[in-house]
């Protein structure tokens, strides 16, 4: 057995597949992959800050007086006439 016949095995149709560009195509989706994951995770700490300060407001609106089982369900009516529209 030669190196190119462990580089270049065959497919079950027995076309020849080269397994060094299959390595440089796996690496590259790898990056992509990688890159997409780093995104939706900043997406997500962003969407984690604006909650964190929707419940500092929720809360001092709490100590305020106001009822936040009325609010929460004026914002869920709120968004979801949004959504629907």
């Amino acid at each position: 057995m030669t190196p190119y016949d462990i580089w270049a095995f065959k497919n079950a149709h027995l076309d020849p597949i080269d397994m060094r560009q299959r390595l440089v195509n796996a690496e590259t989706a790898a990056e992509q992959a990688r890159d997409q994951a780093n995104a939706i995770k900043a997406e997500l700490d962003g969407v984690n800050g604006k909650l964190d300060a929707l419940i500092n407001s929720i809360n001092g609106l709490r100590t305020g007086g106001i009822d936040v089982g009325v609010l929460a369900g004026d914002i869920t009516h709120a968004i979801g006439t949004k959504l629907a529209a």
